[in-house]
């Protein structure tokens, strides 16, 4: 089956906007607690708040600059960190889209590559949607 070859936004522009809006309020509401007490706190407080900042800063970073593609070959994703998988490998695929939803619930396509390996690539790009829907349901499916 020949797959067509596509890429793009991972997240849709509703959910990048809603991240924005949920770190922003985290800053907001976080920052006058740090500026006054941060200091008084004991060292794995301090270590502890800094990691989830780190982790917070990183999952936005990733929402902001995430990209999915397939191609004859493979299925990726990339962002901070890399991930893909061959289409020959795949052992066991699902297609999760709520039609009229996917401005809040991210169309996705969940694979399994042999036992263990899990992986899901979701996608806002109407093209990637379009071919992991054949990927998922055959060449033959409507849109």
């Amino acid at each position: 089956m020949s797959l067509p070859a596509a890429e793009g936004p991972t997240f849709p522009w509703s959910i990048k906007l809603l991240a924005t809006v949920m770190v922003v309020a985290l800053v907001v509401s976080g920052a006058p607690v740090l500026w006054r007490d941060f200091a008084s706190w004991g060292a794995g407080w301090q270590l502890g708040a800094a990691a989830a900042a780190v982790f917070v800063a990183l999952g936005y970073i990733n929402i902001l600059i995430s990209r999915t593609g397939i191609d004859g070959e493979r299925l990726y994703l990339q962002a901070l960190v890399r991930k893909e998988v061959r289409i020959a490998h795949i052992t066991h695929l699902r297609l999760v889209h709520i039609p009229g939803l996917q401005w809040i619930i991210v169309p996705r396509l969940i694979v399994r590559a042999g036992m263990l390996r899990a992986l899901s690539f979701p996608c806002a790009d109407a093209q990637v949607l379009h071919a992991f829907r054949q990927l998922a349901l055959g060449p033959a499916h409507p849109q």
